[in-house]
């Protein structure tokens, strides 16, 4: 166990020993399975992370799934100095139900919001993600998802200035077909990939590591296609015509553009090719 990691369990559970510590898990952040006797919880789960505003932010947004009635882990205590989330242990193993899937991100999606954005601003992966309060998708999309992204890879000098007269073209057609404006802003787990939905017990999903806003609920379901994903076709197009939107698949490439631009900033170069492939795709 790091010194960071002993800090912060002294910091939230003062009262308990420390029976057993063991790194879980290890992406971004550090995961540890803890075992306390004491007052407070037998056993947790210990993410650190790199900074009080990230801590908040996931505790937050975990916070809002569970209230939207989906299964995510609960939160028990949030350290500032270090940086660190306490929450639920889900003993995981085996694989989830597919069918137990479908029904919680079609509650899920069915949580609208007053605005497209979020209460805060919070992040993705590694990344600071803005949330301002915005009245249509356009404005939403671009001003707090593409742009910032595409202007943090064009600074890095990972993407050139074409790029970014095809991201307002690729926009602009969209809204133009797709017309996100009706079906409004909801809820929406916001990084959904495989490594974020545990199986729990009972083959239940966990819906772990949340970058929420109220956006278009295209965007998790793209993002799971995209990294291999947990659903079949038919079960996504099951859950796209849950909140009015059926033929999923077209709109698919164009949702995949902001989780490509994300791992260009996170990872590299090595994702521009498939990030431009994506975005010619929505111009032909």
């Amino acid at each position: 166990m790091s010194a960071e990691a002993r800090a912060a369990l002294f910091a939230l559970f003062p009262d308990c020993k420390i029976v057993s510590v063991r790194l879980h898990s290890r992406s971004l952040f550090a995961l540890y399975d803890v075992r306390l006797s004491g007052p407070g919880p037998d056993r947790l789960a210990l993410k650190m992370v790199a900074n009080m505003a990230m801590a908040n932010a996931e505790a937050r947004g975990l916070e809002a799934l569970k209230a939207a009635g989906v299964s995510a882990p609960g939160v028990y205590s949030v350290c500032h100095k270090p940086a660190a989330i306490a929450m639920e242990f889900v003993n995981s193993g085996g694989r989830f139900d597919p069918a137990l899937l479908v029904q919680d991100l079609t509650r899920l999606y069915q949580t609208p919001g007053p605005h497209f954005g979020w209460n805060e601003h919070n992040f993705i992966g590694t990344l600071a993600q803005p949330n301002h309060k915005h009245d249509r998708f356009h404005e939403f999309w671009w001003k707090d998802r593409l742009a910032p992204q595409y202007n943090q890879a064009r600074r890095a000098g990972l993407l050139s200035t074409e790029m970014e007269k095809d991201l307002r073209l690729s926009l602009e057609r969209f809204c133009a077909r797709f017309e996100p404006d009706r079906v409004g802003p909801r809820l929406v787990h916001g990084d959904l990939w495989s490594g974020n939905l545990l199986p729990g017990p009972g083959g239940r999903p966990y819906l772990i590591d949340p970058s929420v806003a109220y956006s278009n609920p295209d965007q998790d379901l793209a993002m799971l296609a995209l990294f291999g994903s947990s659903l079949s076709a038919a079960a996504a197009e099951q859950i796209a015509g849950s909140y009015g939107q059926p033929g999923l698949s077209e709109r698919i490439a164009f949702f995949q553009i902001y989780p490509l631009l994300v791992h260009v900033n996170i990872f590299g170069s090595g994702y521009v090719g498939q990030l431009r492939a994506a975005v010619q795709s929505t111009l032909r």
